[in-house]
């Protein structure tokens, strides 16, 4: 599909085409191009998570911490991703988005 500019009736997105007229990426599903699409930079990231949660210090959750002393550190039971969400979740209002991506 051709998106034409109205002045001089030229395909606008050409570049997106070989010169057949055909799409150079061919997907075998949706499910393969939706996973192959990037995120927008200026997309939201989610509303709540590890990101932003009192107890995260930006690899591990320190909740199980006596006083926050790094000697309780067990890295299987208390590494997570920023996107990681649990039920012991504290809002921190200091950290935005933008300061963990």
């Amino acid at each position: 599909m051709y998106i034409y500019n109205d002045e001089d009736n030229v395909p606008m997105n050409q570049e997106a085409f070989d010169q057949n007229g055909h799409n150079p990426t061919v997907y075998s599903s949706y499910a393969e191009m939706k996973a192959c699409e990037q995120p927008l930079p200026f997309t939201d990231g989610p509303e709540n998570g590890c990101w932003n949660c009192l107890h995260y210090n930006g690899d591990y959750c320190t909740i199980l911490w006596n006083n926050l002393d790094e000697c309780y550190l067990n890295t299987e039971r208390d590494e997570r991703d920023p996107d990681d969400h649990c039920d012991d979740w504290e809002l921190d209002k200091t950290v935005t988005w933008e300061d963990t991506h």
